[in-house]
């Protein structure tokens, strides 16, 4: 699992809003609408393997894309705290990369048009294959890492407000 955690609000009519019965005011939505757009760009900017490198996993692929999750906890008056997060098991590899990988495992690659072959296993010691090709190739390379969540709170945190658009829009919503 991935989460990543950032807020910068420095907007004083959001914080006044803050400070109204109850606490929640505009800053609820403001937190919400945030999330809302953090977790569009994440869930459009996923990843989705191609189902031939993804055999030797059950072919499955879209699982990091589908995986996406907002939430915000429970904070102090003054903090608009929320949470985006993948809960897919290997999201930390898509967004944070991995490095190469010399051990032998089961790999399926598009160029192979989809064969689960062996890797990391030296093609004169081939007997340990199990019942599997084996590829002749020493390692898996190393991936960059995609940035998703990164990318998608920096996005959204860069956009205008959504109580400043409401007022642009309309003179009758009432200033914070």
């Amino acid at each position: 699992m991935f989460t990543i955690t950032k807020v910068d609000v420095d907007d004083l009519k959001v914080w006044r809003q803050c400070n109204r019965p109850g606490g929640t005011g505009g800053v609820g939505a403001y937190r919400d609408a945030w999330l809302s757009q953090a977790k569009t760009v994440a869930v459009a900017s996923s990843p989705v393997n191609d189902p031939l490198n993804a055999v030797h996993r059950g072919g499955v692929v879209g699982t990091y894309k589908a995986s996406w999750r907002v939430s915000h906890d429970a904070a102090p008056v003054w903090v608009a705290a929320g949470r985006l997060s993948n809960t897919a098991n290997h999201a930390i590899i898509v967004e944070k990369g991995r490095s190469e990988s010399r051990k032998p495992q089961l790999f399926s690659w598009t160029k192979w048009g989809g064969k689960i072959k062996w890797v990391g296993i030296d093609p004169s010691k081939a007997r340990y294959a199990a019942g599997f090709p084996v590829s002749g190739k020493m390692s898996t390379k190393a991936r960059a890492g995609s940035h998703v969540a990164e990318f998608s709170v920096e996005y959204a945190a860069k956009q205008p407000s959504p109580f400043a658009v409401a007022r642009a829009n309309n003179p009758y919503v009432p200033m914070m």
